[in-house]
């Protein structure tokens, strides 16, 4: 039903973006994603600072300094992966020193098997990106310790040629429970054992959600992308700002494109709960099916 490919026969092969399956009661391995994600960094706003740090960690290749292995988390829907997928799409874009670089993503099952991955990745040449995305552990789920032990504290190093970056929303990947915590003998050795994770990661990102102007600069910037608006005019801000004022005396609709899409995305992330980039794009999805 799948096609399955050997690990060597994987890396020593064409394709640059897998994942790792983990069948129950099946040996694992690796398939070729053949349609990965085209994001490009020029594809993200708002996170700037964040995209600049992630990328000098990875050009850290170039320079003979082994990535640090890096944690991004925070609120959901707010470019985490997508800024993963965007900085590796663009190192092969530009192909830095002619070597290309190869995604691999483990989901959680796959933490098992990610020694022995990185320890094969270790024997060839070339340089890999290795993403676990959208982690988290119980409280009761001693897993965690494999990852603990494999960034910091066993006898087995992540291999120079190898940059491994964790996802989440969670900030210390373990979801604490003050029962367990308070009725533990010793309460900070139980959660100073809770957060140990976090603390091995040696560069660490906080998405946060945006506020309402930094959500409308994404949902104007889709929508422009997508041919809603023939452009997008620097004083959008105050334009909106005079809208508000005067509804709040005489209510009324919006009176040009502009002015209406702002309105029913404002409307959409308070139904979603959320104003985060996903949010932005599923309401421009929507918007251009005609299905708001």
């Amino acid at each position: 039903m799948f096609e399955a490919v050997s690990w060597d026969q994987v890396l020593s092969g064409p394709q640059d973006a897998f994942r790792l399956a983990c069948p129950p009661g099946r040996t694992p391995f690796l398939f070729p994603v053949h349609h990965p994600r085209r994001l490009l960094p020029e594809d993200l706003i708002g996170r700037d600072s964040h995209m600049e740090s992630l990328r000098k960690n990875l050009a850290g290749f170039s320079r003979n300094l082994p990535p640090l292995p890096a944690l991004l988390y925070g609120h959901r829907g707010t470019g985490k992966t997508s800024m993963v997928v965007a900085l590796w799409n663009e190192w092969n874009r530009q192909k830095k020193e002619g070597r290309p670089l190869r995604l691999f993503q483990v989901d959680k099952p796959g933490i098992d098997y990610l020694a022995a991955l990185l320890d094969l990745l270790s024997t060839f040449s070339e340089l890999y990106l290795v993403l676990l995305d959208d982690l988290a552990f119980s409280g009761e789920d001693d897993s965690f310790r494999q990852m603990k032990a494999l960034l910091d504290g066993g006898i087995m190093a992540i291999p120079d040629n190898v940059a491994l970056v964790v996802t989440t929303n969670i900030r210390h990947l373990v979801s604490e429970s003050r029962q367990t915590v308070s009725d533990a003998l010793h309460p900070q050795e139980a959660r100073d054992d809770t957060l140990a994770l976090y603390d091995r990661f040696g560069l660490t990102l906080f998405f946060d959600e945006p506020d309402c102007h930094g959500y409308f600069r994404l949902v104007l910037s889709k929508a422009l992308s997508a041919g809603l608006i023939p452009s997008v005019p620097e004083n959008w801000p105050a334009l909106w700002s005079d809208w508000q004022a005067a509804t709040v005396e005489v209510p009324g609709e919006p009176d040009t494109p502009l002015l209406r899409i702002l309105a029913l995305s404002l409307q959409f992330s308070r139904d979603r709960g959320s104003r985060s980039g996903r949010t932005a794009q599923q309401f421009v999805d929507l918007l251009r099916r005609h299905m708001l």
